[in-house]
């Protein structure tokens, strides 16, 4: 079930359903320690919500709803204003990929990357947009590479 699955993105559902499952739990014992109903609630309501959401992330990436990019990074620029960068990759093919990149995790310029992205190619009327307005895609993981691990980008 997990061997299909890489590392990266597997470690990734783990801290995301650890993490709600963490803040629901503090949140409903000091709701129940303090006799604050309302703490109790809206903690069970995050735990339940974040367990969902890993759930059917998880489903999506099991039905293979992820694609990965083996590429060198070129740039990586954060913008000021969003929660996100844009992200400028070179494949082995020579191919130049741009795209933004939801996250506040910036790559090392220079450096060869294994990047783990949920969901399918952009459209092309995305492309139309400037890069600033461009929808940003979710980053699920992304690990440094040594030069003898290197594939194609697909």
């Amino acid at each position: 079930m997990f061997k299909e699955i890489p590392d990266v993105i597997q470690k990734t559902i783990w801290k995301y359903l650890l993490t709600y499952i963490a803040i629901g739990s503090f949140g409903t014992l000091w709701g129940i320690a303090s006799k604050d109903s309302m703490i109790t609630m809206l903690s069970v309501g995050v735990a339940v919500f974040g367990t969902v959401k890993a759930i059917c992330l998880w489903r999506a990436i099991k039905r293979g709803g992820y694609r990965v990019l083996v590429a060198r990074v070129l740039s990586d620029v954060k913008f000021p204003l969003r929660h996100g960068h844009a992200l400028r990759l070179l494949c082995e093919s020579g191919a130049e990929i741009t795209g933004v990149i939801a996250g506040a995790r910036l790559l090392k310029p220079g450096v060869m990357y294994r990047i783990c992205l949920l969901g399918a190619r952009e459209s092309e009327t995305a492309e139309d947009l400037p890069l600033i307005l461009q929808p940003a895609q979710v980053m699920l993981g992304a690990e440094l590479l040594e030069e003898d691990d290197l594939t194609e980008c697909e």
